[in-house]
């Protein structure tokens, strides 16, 4: 292994070297019977072979038959292509269907239950999240490989993630939270308090400086105006 596939990642012992090597990538069947196994949900970008490939128009046709023929339940199958989708809809209506970052409207429309989101469009782009989860729409988003990330997606009540990150990632049993929420609320009051009292003092002390010249300048009329006379 050349190149580290996972972002921070330790180095590999010779044991871990030589067990990497002898792996390989899984075919579709094999990956969908450990996901049945395992009750895990399934979701992948599907690409098109080549123009000139047999199998070209009729990728999603076949793709769709390898996953009803692996008996995996279809609930657990979250489809994110959009290509030939309602002959997808008709064979295996138990997939999830998972659109785009597309209008509410266009989503209730096309009957799509959860849309997948780049996690720089969600949090960083203002998306209201909220619009989505009250008709129901969950999100899942990609790519979250930072536990800082994923600590802010599960307090966002975010339902799911794509993460090339999950030896880390399983590992976290509860958001990292530098402040507790009822620390932060107290810090929030607290400072709210303070500013408050800070503006006062301003305010105060302006007033009062105030306050000390028109004294100082009557002060001064009245001595001046015994002196005159």
């Amino acid at each position: 292994m050349e190149f580290k596939p996972f972002y921070n990642m330790k180095p590999l012992s010779e044991a871990d070297r030589e067990k990497a090597g002898n792996q390989k990538i899984p075919k579709l069947t094999e990956l969908l019977e450990l996901a049945q196994k395992e009750k895990k949900s399934v979701i992948f970008d599907l690409n098109a072979p080549a123009p000139r490939h047999f199998h070209r128009s009729l990728c999603v046709r076949h793709v769709v038959s390898v996953i009803l023929d692996s008996k995996i339940e279809q609930h657990l199958i979250f489809w994110l292509p959009g290509f030939d989708r309602e002959y997808v809809r008709k064979r295996a209506p138990g997939f999830q269907q998972v659109g785009q970052l597309f209008s509410i409207e266009r989503l209730i429309k096309e009957n799509i239950s959860r849309i997948n989101v780049d996690h720089k469009r969600l949090f960083y782009s203002g998306l209201r999240k909220v619009e989505y989860k009250a008709v129901n729409i969950n999100i899942n988003l990609y790519i979250v490989n930072e536990p800082w990330l994923f600590s802010l997606a599960w307090c966002s009540s975010i339902h799911s993630v794509t993460t090339d990150n999950i030896q880390v990632l399983n590992e976290i049993n509860h958001p990292y939270f530098f402040m507790t929420p009822s620390y932060y609320k107290f810090m929030w009051i607290l400072m709210d308090c303070v500013s408050a009292v800070f503006i006062v003092a301003i305010f105060y002390f302006h007033w009062w400086r105030e306050s000390q010249k028109e004294k100082l300048l009557q002060s001064t009329g009245i001595h001046t105006g015994k002196s005159e006379a």
